[in-house]
């Protein structure tokens, strides 16, 4: 069907742009631009399955399993997830105005810890950084 289409399109686009980040070299010197750059890519394209699709729960799947398929193909992002944590706590969360803030960017992050396969993976590297 075109519906069918439409979701493979938007997948192999989420992929691509997703890609794009894991391979970008100034992204992957510096982890919290890198996760930034994929929560950026996530709000972008969830805004776009609102508007574009009613946030149709087809859509929605599809969106999930496109992050899920570029996120987990090594373990980068478990590692510069928590590394990213590990920053928002430091600095981040002070410079933040209000707990709807701080709420909005802790479900971003949780949203993406969703999406890794390895999440004893994050742990392990969350547990380091805390030694």
């Amino acid at each position: 069907t075109t519906l069918k289409e439409v979701q493979r399109v938007m997948m192999d686009c989420i992929c691509e742009s997703g890609r794009d980040i894991l391979n970008d070299p100034e992204k992957v010197k510096d982890p919290v631009s890198f996760i930034s750059a994929i929560l950026t890519l996530k709000q972008k394209f969830d805004q776009f399955v609102k508007e574009s699709f009613k946030e149709s729960k087809e859509f929605q799947l599809t969106l999930k399993q496109a992050f899920e398929s570029f996120l987990n193909r090594d373990t980068r992002t478990a590692q510069y997830l928590s590394l990213y944590v590990d920053d928002m706590f430091r600095k981040g969360l002070k410079g933040m105005s209000s707990d709807v803030e701080i709420d909005a960017s802790l479900e971003h992050v949780v949203t993406v810890f969703r999406f890794l396969q390895d999440k004893d993976v994050f742990e392990n590297f969350y547990k380091q950084h805390l030694a």
